[in-house]
């Protein structure tokens, strides 16, 4: 698709080229470019709440979109208050695929489909000397 563009962008700078420099050309036919056909993919960054994030989608009509996401990020820490070491790790993994609907003919959509959730939170704590008594 990307190749397919560039080469069709190339060949317009060289035609231009040629019409200045080479004097007399009787017709240069404009180019079509099929932009149906470049809309049809869709390539998105993110940072959230969920880590960073890649979301591709794909056209499949004028109604309908399939997108793939996944999301991630990694969290840990150690910190000392009142005598206990806390040690935390925190993981974010998720990853879903989507089905959009158009119902308008604006950006608004409407979204089912599934989601991998691979978060895990660990938390430990240990006392820094000394006995503690629970209940």
């Amino acid at each position: 698709m990307y190749k397919k563009l560039t080469h069709s962008l190339l060949s317009v700078m060289a035609l231009s080229a040629m019409a200045y420099a080479g004097g007399d050309i009787e017709e240069i036919k404009p180019l079509e470019v099929d932009v149906v056909e470049a809309s049809k993919y869709a390539v998105g960054l993110k940072v959230g709440t969920l880590g960073a994030g890649l979301d591709i989608s794909q056209s499949i009509n004028e109604k309908l979109n399939i997108r793939f996401n996944i999301n991630g990020a990694t969290y840990s820490d150690t910190r000392c208050e009142s005598n206990v070491e806390y040690d935390y790790d925190l993981t974010l993994a998720t990853a879903g695929l989507l089905v959009d609907y158009f119902p308008m003919n604006n950006g608004f959509r409407i979204s089912a489909g599934a989601y991998y959730n691979g978060n895990e939170f660990e938390l430990t704590a240990q006392p820094q000397g000394g006995s503690y008594n629970i209940n």
